[in-house]
């Protein structure tokens, strides 16, 4: 009985099928294992655009989809490089000479003249843009052709379905899952959060620390959940 207790203490999520909390903190492989790109992004890449720009507020998903890019590509033979930049950072450090595929995330922040390095070396590779405003003025100016993505567009409550059962299914143990998300509390999710997807796993990394029982995860359970849930400070 004490070995038991002892190891659902350290393991609580066992109990529940799951490994861990599957809306915790992750790694880039689970981050790209979890990603449920929106079709579009499959159709995109399907057609095999050179330029793609993906265009959204904080939380709804730019960042992912890159990733996710990254590694499509990378799984089909390209060299791929990607590079977030930080706040108060103005210019790009990578050496995209030997890139066919370069990822550049918060891209917004690049200044005007590190822009022209960039296209200057732009010849023959494939440039993905993450990004709160649309660079189609400057591609025109290069005379390149841009596809544009408006990710927040792209979130439907079917999609919030795909990606709760996707984090479930990475993260179940070898019995599988024992708990699940009941179409009311997909429907709650939807209402509630939209394409909020950032805000939205925050709440539900909340509320699976507050779950333990098998079976369907409600929409009163997560309404009782908010009543006492803080957004972290930060987060956007």
């Amino acid at each position: 009985m004490a070995d038991r207790a002892t190891f659902e203490r350290f393991f609580p999520f066992h109990s529940l099928g799951l490994q861990k909390n599957p809306f915790g903190a992750l790694t880039r492989d689970e981050w790209v294992s979890v990603t449920v790109p929106p079709p579009i992004i499959r159709e995109i890449v399907d057609k095999n655009v050179e330029h793609l720009q993906v265009i959204g507020d904080k939380g709804r998903g730019k960042s992912t989809t890159l990733h996710w890019l990254c590694h499509h590509f990378q799984m089909r033979g390209q060299t791929v490089s990607y590079e977030r930049l930080p706040r108060w950072t103005f210019n790009y450090h990578t050496d995209i000479s030997s890139l066919d595929c370069f990822a550049l995330d918060e891209a917004q922040r690049l200044l005007f003249v590190h822009q022209y390095r960039l296209f200057r070396h732009l010849q023959g590779k494939r440039l993905l843009l993450g990004t709160h405003h649309s660079w189609e003025r400057a591609f025109r100016r290069y005379g390149l052709h841009l596809t544009t993505v408006y990710i927040g567009n792209q979130t439907t409550r079917d999609h919030i379905q795909q990606i709760i059962d996707k984090r479930l299914i990475v993260f179940a143990t070898d019995k599988g899952a024992l708990i699940y998300f009941d179409a009311s509390a997909i429907d709650y999710l939807w209402v509630t959060w939209r394409d909020n997807l950032r805000g939205m796993e925050y709440f539900l990394y909340h509320t699976l620390q507050k779950w333990r029982e098998i079976g369907a995860i409600t929409a009163d359970f997560l309404d009782s959940v908010s009543k006492d849930y803080s957004e972290p400070q930060g987060l956007y």
